[in-house]
């Protein structure tokens, strides 16, 4: 019975280690992989004669950033608990100077900001990247789409991924943006 018992404790204890051993291998893995990401942050993305408001907007943007892999995208629970405490009013804090401000104190690397504004039959999303220690605009991208405002996640996925220079679903992107071919449009197909 002695035997059994030492050799059950000695498996046990070596089960631990190999436990601990992983753990500490995906948690240092994690550490490296998310300090070569910059951090960005996403408040209100400004919206207007669209269905969603400014939050819905912002939340469906940092969303679909956080499935590009390409920042560290912070929580919005965090986001919204910092702008909080710095008297930040995110429903009217689109401004580059408010942007960068927030973005402080946040200590985010990036903040990600935008519109989302429907003007008759299109809707344009327009999004930027702004650094918050160079206090500049460094990625900007401006999309117009068919008024299709079901599809507006989808829009969203695209205008990220052109923002960041990611490849979109081309199929995707003339069912949403083809206005240039009238023909194919959906008010002209038979």
């Amino acid at each position: 019975g002695k035997l059994s018992d030492f050799a059950q404790h000695g498996l046990s204890r070596t089960i631990k280690k190999a436990i601990t051993v992983v753990m500490i291998a995906i948690s240092s893995s994690g550490f490296t992989q998310n300090q070569s990401k910059p951090t960005a942050a996403v408040l209100g993305i400004d919206t207007k004669g669209i269905i969603q408001d400014s939050e819905a907007m912002g939340y469906l943007v940092r969303l679909e950033l956080e499935k590009t892999n390409v920042y560290n995208v912070m929580d919005k629970y965090d986001v919204a608990d910092l702008v909080k405490k710095n008297n930040i009013d995110v429903k009217t804090c689109f401004g580059k100077t408010c942007i960068i401000e927030a973005g402080k104190a946040l200590t985010a690397d990036k903040m990600i900001t935008g519109s989302v504004e429907r003007f008759g039959e299109k809707i344009v999303i327009s999004l930027k990247v702004i650094d918050v220690k160079n206090q500049a605009v460094e990625k900007v991208n401006a999309t117009e789409y068919l008024n299709l405002q079901p599809e507006i996640q989808k829009m969203v996925e695209i205008s990220v991924k052109k923002l960041l220079g990611l490849e979109t679903d081309q199929n995707l992107v003339n069912l949403l943006i083809n206005y240039d071919q009238p023909i194919a449009s959906p008010k002209t197909q038979l």
